[in-house]
């Protein structure tokens, strides 16, 4: 990326902002650069034209999505979190502005329960979405079940933290359920040396043996592809392609 606002955060690794408030360690609030430049090639493989993120915090998904397509004049790309201003001083609206995006976004500072039902009433389709807001499995499935009404058929839906029980559960809802199929396997590795991926991955996998106890041990135990194991992807993101519309019989039910 040769955007100078998200050099700058990587490179002193602080989100300033530009009105002069105290600045913020990008560890806690901004996705890992990694991530945002693999955000960054999806969009551009899909040639996306309407994107859609919801969690904006300071700004980082969002400028990685537009740097990647600043060349398409018709790209637009549309942002939901109800805590820009409560919780992140406005950090994301003015990175966004400072990196010279603020024409091509339109933010809601609200739910994505009462924005993504709103927005689909409104005609909106998308090519690509970024779910990255509250991980809570209630609202993620919310979230999935909107944007997979306004996604195109073919069009990518893309889940941040998979880590995260909530998340990885609705995704498993999405690929035995909806029709989706999951690519993240043929995701590229992280920039990270061999050696610091490795210790990352023991030291979340580790973190998470209490969960996997009860994935193995527990009562409702299921098992698919491995998908649903509860040990961190590598790169943290679920990339979903959408294969066909919605056409279930009423009665569907495939266990997740």
């Amino acid at each position: 990326m040769s955007n100078p606002v998200i050099e700058d955060i990587y490179t002193s690794g602080l989100v300033r902002g530009t009105s002069g408030k105290a600045p913020r360690p990008v560890s806690e609030s901004g996705m890992p650069r990694e991530e945002g430049e693999m955000l960054a090639r999806l969009v551009t493989q899909e040639s996306a034209k309407s994107t859609l993120e919801v969690g904006f915090a300071v700004g980082l998904s969002a400028m990685f999505i537009c740097e990647a397509l600043k060349d398409d004049p018709e790209h637009r790309h549309v942002t939901i979190d109800p805590f820009q201003n409560e919780d992140y001083d406005g950090l994301g609206l003015e990175n966004v502005a400072a990196a010279g995006f603020s024409d091509r976004i339109t933010f809601h500072e609200e739910s994505s329960h009462v924005a993504l039902p709103r927005l689909e009433g409104e005609g909106l389709r998308l090519d690509v979405a970024f779910i990255d807001g509250s991980h809570l499995f209630d609202y993620t499935l919310i979230e999935f079940f909107y944007i997979d009404r306004m996604l195109r058929l073919g069009g990518l839906v893309i889940f941040d933290d998979t880590w995260m029980p909530g998340v990885s559960k609705a995704v498993r809802f999405a690929v035995t359920n909806r029709g989706y199929t999951d690519e993240s396997r043929a995701l590229p590795a992280t920039g990270r040396p061999r050696a610091t991926r490795r210790a990352r991955r023991l030291a979340r996998g580790v973190a998470r043996l209490p969960a996997a106890a009860r994935f193995a041990f527990g009562d409702e135990r299921h098992e698919t592809d491995g998908s649903e194991l509860p040990w961190p992807r590598e790169h943290g993101l679920a990339v979903l392609r959408k294969q066909r519309d919605d056409d279930r019989h009423w009665t569907h039910y495939e266990s997740f």
